[in-house]
């Protein structure tokens, strides 16, 4: 999750679901609101964001097959030039896509989706940090910064690794 303002992530919890763990099995957590855009990368090229493995995180498939711990370490492995940041010297930097489920149906649409480069991102840091909170059943566990410009200049948000709880 991206926060460009700094903010703690907004939860919520609307109905529906989504495949978390990407075996076409759906299921229900708390979701976040759209003030704050999922990172993702659409692997299978189909314009949607189908499943957890799109997203960041732990079910985030790694090169060596195996699962991600964190959004961390599924991002390091973008990291082409190995210097602890995704950039635009990545070759990878170019497909990350934000989606704000501004509807909360948990379905990205081509309208919810916008290329990362194109909302002003610049870098993400790789080094994080371990801060939890918790609201309910989601919780940030994983933080680091994020360099994005906008009309104010070049800025710095936070990038956060969600963790929900299934229902």
């Amino acid at each position: 999750m991206l926060s460009f303002d700094n903010a703690p992530i907004a939860f919520t919890n609307p109905t529906g679901s989504f495949d978390l763990v990407g075996r076409d099995a759906s299921f229900g957590t708390q979701w976040v609101g759209s003030a704050s855009p999922w990172l993702a990368l659409d692997q299978n090229g189909n314009g949607r964001i189908d499943d957890g493995r799109e997203l960041f995180g732990s079910m985030t498939i790694l090169p060596s097959g195996a699962p991600a711990t964190n959004g961390f370490e599924a991002l390091r492995a973008l990291d082409a030039d190995h210097d602890g940041r995704i950039t635009e010297a990545d070759p990878a930097f170019a497909s990350l896509l934000l989606w704000r489920d501004r509807d909360q149906d948990r379905a990205s649409s081509k309208t919810e989706l916008i290329r990362a480069i194109d909302a002003g991102l610049v870098a993400i840091d790789l080094a994080y940090e371990i801060r939890p909170r918790c609201e309910g059943d989601a919780c940030e566990v994983e933080r680091a910064t994020f360099t994005f410009r906008s009309e104010r200049g070049t800025q710095r948000g936070s990038v956060v690794d969600v963790h929900f709880a299934v229902r």
